[in-house]
């Protein structure tokens, strides 16, 4: 018997004889899941909801980025709001050139000595004083994405250089496959050109662009359509960036891809340009397990449908997640499952699954009212959504 990662089946499909044999013949090539985590999972007195994340797999991405940027003189952020750890935030201040934040609550959260870092501050309220968001001795700059935001800026004046954000929208292609039409965040291009000509803005410059595009499927080609754009702006409008600041969204770019950009980046905006880059998930993905257990079961007409005590919407949010089971090592049948989170919400719906078995299901899944169920692939910002509702607890976080 091994233990397999079951990716989710679509609804309405039938692929049961295709994950059979997609199993079946992992296990003749001797892939069976395996994780250094898992064993801290049996450990897991707990019968309540718990997520967990492999903190020595996201300190070595952290490490390799950095890798990756330094010969560029690129400085990695990371983005506070997809995983506010306290584990995480130390990780990142070694590792790391500074962090993303958007309020002072977020700032509160960070650690103290921050004296060699940079705090980039987006906000869509900016009704709070910029100037305390160097108390703890680090260098910042805030982002600044409407006319409102402008005068606030200047209102204060706090004394740290403002970057403005421009729509992400219209810097990508629409043949790109990450594009999408419209945003909420930042000036377009015309309202760029009409911000320079303000008055306050002539005398106080922005130091810089940013640019996030939020789509979860970025590619290279995404990134580089960015980067063009922005210099075309630049040219166009006659401004010598101190900052480009490309945001995030690099889940999907692999690190031979990111150093490829990156070069292409600071060709672009030459030193003593600061290019910046705030990944959230690409520092832990592939890192956060779920463990939780078997409350219900009932049976349909091909579907077994388990309820367990961790939610999709309070505990999994943003989290396409895999089953972790045992299959035996010659599959001959398959079950449909689903699993359901315990709240009163009809589409508290984890996941649809195709188990491949032998000859008893349940004894050999181990799918029972009581047992501990694994799922994989949780993504780093549910530690952020976790909550509590319902009456359903809040999921136990674990950095391991």
């Amino acid at each position: 018997m091994i233990l397999a990662e079951i990716n989710p089946s679509k609804p309405g499909g039938l692929p049961i004889m295709a994950n059979v044999k997609e199993v079946a013949g992992a296990f003749n090539s001797g892939k069976g899941f395996e994780h250094p985590v898992l064993d801290r999972f049996k450990a897991n007195a707990d019968s309540g909801p718990s997520l967990y994340f492999d903190m020595q797999k996201v300190e070595q991405r952290m490490d390799l980025l950095a890798e990756v940027a330094r010969p560029f003189g690129v400085t990695p952020l990371l983005a506070v709001k997809s995983f506010p750890d306290e584990r995480c935030l130390g990780s990142a201040q070694r590792k790391l050139g500074g962090f993303d934040i958007s309020n002072p609550v977020e700032y509160a959260c960070l650690p103290n000595n921050l004296n060699d870092k940079l705090v980039s501050i987006v906000s869509p309220e900016m009704d709070f004083d910029i100037s305390g968001f160097v108390s703890k001795g680090n260098a910042a700059v805030v982002v600044l994405d409407s006319f409102t935001q402008l005068d606030r800026y200047f209102s204060q004046q706090p004394g740290i250089p403002y970057m403005l954000r421009v729509q992400s929208t219209h810097l990508v292609e629409n043949t790109n496959p990450a594009y999408y039409q419209r945003t909420r965040f930042g000036f377009s291009l015309e309202e760029v050109g009409q911000a320079l000509k303000h008055p306050k803005v002539i005398t106080t410059p922005p130091a810089g662009f940013h640019v996030h595009h939020g789509s979860e499927i970025n590619q290279i080609t995404t990134f580089q359509s960015m980067i063009k754009s922005l210099a075309s702006l630049a040219r166009e409008l006659q401004v010598e960036p101190k900052f480009i600041n490309l945001g995030g969204g690099w889940g999907k770019l692999t690190p031979e891809e990111i150093r490829t950009l990156l070069a292409e980046a600071r060709k672009t905006f030459p030193l003593p340009c600061s290019i910046l880059m705030e990944p959230g998930h690409w520092y832990s993905k592939d890192t956060g397990f779920a463990v939780c257990t078997v409350v219900n079961q009932m049976q349909s007409i091909d579907t077994i449908n388990y309820t367990v005590n961790i939610s999709k919407r309070a505990h999994l949010r943003w989290s396409d997640v895999n089953l972790i089971a045992p299959i035996e090592s010659q599959p001959r049948k398959a079950q449909r499952v689903q699993f359901f989170g315990p709240s009163c919400f009809e589409g508290d719906l984890i996941g649809n699954f195709i188990v491949p078995y032998h000859s008893d299901f349940s004894h050999e899944s181990g799918l029972i009212p009581g047992q501990q169920v694994v799922f994989s692939n949780v993504n780093c910002y549910s530690v952020a959504w976790n909550a509590s509702f319902n009456g359903v607890a809040r999921a136990k976080v674990n950095p391991i």
